[in-house]
């Protein structure tokens, strides 16, 4: 995630595992700023095809767009783009065509960033990528590139805790028009940047957010450095804001029933100079539905643990091993909860790569063209006929319609699902009964207990009479039922 000095910041959650972004300056934008009508370049006028800067279930759906509490000295208060947990050096891909407008290379305290000036359609849009180490390696400034071209590398520059990429969408000019939460955006426009991740991290904003004063500072009655002082604070006196809230670099906090204003560099997220034993530190965890029954490789030796936490290890699986998620995870997803053999314990999930599995074979099975499912539990609709990427999570009881595809097991179906198509587990469909198919009798036919002449004669059915099919089929013979009675009759008397 990146911050700026004028705006606010991410829940001490998301810090926990991602990048804490980069501090570089520019005027307050947030997406109730007025939209520009900037002129837009004729050059690359057109609707735009869109796609994910990151490859499906490649990444981590880390910290959001919005308010959050201060994570690292002098950040801001209010992320402006989305955060995305890759490997290092992961390729990063232009979110849309356009031209290079904006290049920086990161270093450990400035993070690295590229912008991409697009024409969507007449409506002028910027896109920003940060954290690359360098911005150089892919592109240089004013070229223009496609979307899905490769543009850099996933780089960790700035300030910033693990190697990942912040992506920002901007109406208008960047930092000169509206900052638009990402994900919405990119969705309306077909990509599906949360479905797309291989972990979802729990989105959670605090209503209150506690500081510590990083040094001994002024409490100020308005957020001005000429600004009466209230009361003088001492170094690690305890602050309490809210998140999101940050004016002229000063952060509004009450401190000892005192409220007033902060310089924002003398706002920490923790206290100075005091670090908590590992094994008195309670890391809330969460039910994790998505991790169960999901099988994960280890991309190192991986220390199995009895908490959530660096701390007593019950076993050691080497690189490569498979183990599998039983559905619990810390608040941050840093951890989760895995079996292996027949030990359960907590694993980094720093080390832990989801195994995508290929998709099955498919076949088109007529019968099940229309066929009407209710879903019998809250179910992901998915990519795939594959345990993967989801494009959305479907109610329970809600109703879909089978477009004559399954896997060759029977384990996957194709339905549509409101506007979306897509797979769902066959296993939590439950097919809803046939409408029942009438025809008339063309003359007057008899009704007989088999499928030929031979057999006894049950009725007469006349000209004009309707009989409903009942399933039965053997040569040119079908199965009906005529009012009470039920037999067998041709078809070739029957529209």
């Amino acid at each position: 995630m990146k911050f700026h000095p004028t705006r606010t910041i991410m829940s001490a959650a998301a810090v926990m595992t991602l990048a804490l972004g980069a501090l570089v300056a520019g005027p307050p934008a947030t997406a109730a700023i007025p939209l520009p009508t900037a002129a837009a370049d004729s050059s690359l006028a057109k609707a735009l095809k869109w796609v994910n800067p990151l490859k499906a279930d490649t990444y981590r759906f880390s910290s959001t767009h919005g308010p959050r509490c201060i994570p690292v000295i002098g950040g801001s208060t209010f992320h402006l783009g989305q955060d995305l947990g890759a490997a290092n050096n992961a390729p990063i891909y232009a979110a849309a065509s356009g031209k290079v407008s904006k290049l920086r290379s990161g270093t450990s305290n400035l993070s690295g960033y590229i912008v991409i000036d697009h024409n969507d359609n007449g409506r002028k849009i910027q896109t920003a990528y940060y954290h690359m180490w360098s911005a150089f390696t892919h592109v240089k400034l004013g070229q223009t590139v496609k979307a899905g071209q490769q543009i850099g590398r996933v780089g960790n520059s700035g300030p910033s805790t693990a190697p990942h990429l912040h992506f920002e969408v901007w109406d208008g000019a960047w930092y000169g028009g509206a900052a638009v939460e990402p994900v919405s955006w990119l969705k309306r426009k077909g990509v599906d940047m949360k479905g797309d991740a291989s972990l979802v991290y729990p989105d959670y904003t605090p209503t209150l957010c506690t500081y510590y004063a990083a040094k001994a500072t002024a409490l100020k009655s308005t957020p001005s450095s000429t600004a009466s002082t209230l009361r003088t604070l001492s170094a690690n006196a305890v602050l309490v804001s809210k998140p999101g809230t940050l004016t002229n670099g000063y952060v509004p906090v009450t401190s000892g029933g005192v409220t007033g204003w902060v310089e924002r560099y003398a706002v920490s997220p923790r206290r100075l100079g005091t670090v908590a034993p590992v094994s008195s530190v309670i890391i809330p965890t969460i039910t994790h539905k998505a991790s169960q029954g999901v099988g994960f490789r280890t991309t190192a030796a991986l220390n199995l643990r009895s908490r959530p936490q660096t701390g007593t290890v019950l076993k050691t699986v080497p690189k490569a091993a498979t183990v599998v998620g039983v559905g619990a995870a810390t608040r941050d997803l840093a951890w989760m909860k895995v079996r292996s053999g027949s030990t359960t314990a907590w694993a980094s999930t720093k080390y832990l790569k989801r195994i995508v599995a290929a998709p099955a074979a498919v076949k088109t099975v007529a019968s099940l063209r229309g066929q009407t499912y209710t879903i019998q539990t809250n179910l992901f609709l998915r990519k795939a006929a594959v345990t993967g990427a989801t494009m959305k999570m479907m109610s329970k009881g809600t109703k879909a319609v089978g477009t004559g595809k399954a896997t060759l097991n029977g384990g996957w179906v194709q339905i549509k699902h409101g506007s979306m198509t897509g797979w769902a587990s066959a296993a939590h469909l439950k097919k809803s009964a046939p409408k029942p198919v009438v025809k008339t009798a063309t003359t007057a036919v008899n009704l007989r207990k088999g499928a030929s002449t031979r057999h006894t004669v049950v009725a007469t059915v006349r000209k004009g009479q309707r009989v409903t099919l009942t399933g039965g089929k053997s040569g040119t013979w079908v199965q009906v039922k005529y009012g009470t009675k039920s037999g067998w009759m041709s078809a070739k008397y029957l529209r």
